[in-house]
């Protein structure tokens, strides 16, 4: 039953697309992203993740929404005490959702520089889109 509403869950997700826009074409190697910020916290690590995306390569960031072939929303919100907290919306170009991240914590310590907003950028480069997207 479990399986059954998540496929109609996704099934509800993906009829935003039309026939010739598939997700496999949206977030094909090489394709075009846009990266949108929507708050302060996000603006304040957007350049970690902008550096880390363009090391792996997988796609080229562009700086207008309409050069796109779609977006990536980076979400980080701060916890208590030098926590954050990171997911990713991808959208299409008209903005419709079709894809979230699962949500990824980072914690300021030695480790990362006593940088949370570069740890949590790295992470969900590493453990989000290098695995999911090959």
């Amino acid at each position: 039953m479990r399986k059954l509403i998540l496929l109609i869950i996704l099934l509800v997700k993906l009829e935003g697309f039309s026939q010739d826009q598939s997700f496999k074409e949206l977030t094909k190697r090489d394709n075009k992203v846009f990266i949108e910020i929507p708050n302060d916290a996000s603006r304040a690590g957007e350049r970690y993740f902008n550096t880390y995306l363009s090391e792996w390569g997988y796609w080229r960031i562009v700086s207008t929404k309409q050069e796109a072939d779609f977006i990536i929303t980076l979400n980080i919100i701060k916890k208590g005490m030098g926590s954050k907290r990171v997911y990713a919306t991808l959208l299409t170009k008209d903005s419709k959702e079709f894809l979230k991240s699962k949500n990824y914590k980072a914690h300021t310590s030695a480790f990362n520089g006593y940088n949370a907003y570069w740890a949590s950028s790295k992470k969900i480069v590493k453990k989000y889109f290098r695995k999911n997207f090959k």
